[in-house]
């Protein structure tokens, strides 16, 4: 086994090859990956918190069971790099990406509660099964600068510019209760759902890690931190804190 590991350890030693470049050089690369998108900004984070406030309350009555939360949305991004290169190590970054964010909410909630004194009892029976996907799609322009070590590591920051590709809401719920509305609308978009249309265009900065294996593949971890995108119940300080994980392609 150890044997093993020594020949894997060796194989990866003799990719560790960094990018050989000079002041002047140039290159492009496909870049592709998996976006992990959470709801963040002063208001955001407020719209979290009141919704787990929500599921706690909803939970400590007698006889309900409730769950879930303002969740991640798990999507992609791809699209295509550009570095050039002021100094040996040292490049400026830019490209476009289409980039899937946004975030959900979801609520499972079962049971029967009683409430009122003797003798006027009222009860809620719930039951009921529900979870909004916001997806907001991205055209992301990265603005920035990238440093590549001599052993393949790389540090990048910089701006992104945003651009609203598409908006759109996924609305599923199975409710059989007294406690809810069994007759509301289903939205299809941002304004339906929050009664504003999302902002088309936000800025935002971004920093990331990673290694280049050779001169072909490199990976990177980023956190993207988006830019207001739209009015939550007449809030606006809402935003997408994105992390990335992405394979480059150069050539």
């Amino acid at each position: 086994m150890k044997r093993v590991l020594n020949i894997i350890l060796i194989s990866l030693f003799s990719l560790n090859i960094s990018a050989q470049t000079d002041e002047g050089d140039k290159r492009f690369s496909f870049v592709g990956g998996v976006n992990v998108s959470y709801l963040n900004g002063d208001d955001g984070e407020d719209v979290v918190d009141d919704f787990k406030d929500y599921i706690d309350d909803l939970d400590d009555q007698n006889g309900i069971s409730a769950d879930g939360g303002v969740k991640p949305r798990i999507g992609v991004h791809f699209g295509f790099g550009y570095d050039y290169f002021v100094a040996d190590n040292i490049a400026i970054n830019s490209g476009l990406t289409y980039s899937m964010k946004g975030f959900s909410q979801k609520l499972d909630a079962d049971g029967t509660s009683t409430y009122g004194s003797f003798p006027y009892y009222y009860t809620n029976n719930i039951d009921v099964d529900q979870e909004i996907k916001i997806q907001l799609d991205y055209l992301d322009i990265p603005i920035g600068a990238k440093y590549i070590s001599d052993e393949g590591f790389e540090l990048s920051l910089g701006l992104v510019i945003s651009i609203l590709a598409i908006d759109k809401v996924d609305y599923d719920m199975d409710n059989s209760s007294s406690y809810y509305n069994n007759n509301q609308d289903e939205p299809e978009d941002y304004e339906d759902l929050f009664g504003d249309d999302p902002e088309g265009r936000n800025i935002g900065y971004h920093f990331g890690v990673g290694y280049h294996f050779n001169e072909k593949i490199s990976v990177s971890f980023k956190m993207q931190q988006g830019g207001e995108f739209g009015e939550i119940g007449g809030d606006d300080e809402n935003k997408n804190l994105t992390l990335q994980l992405s394979t480059s392609v150069y050539f």
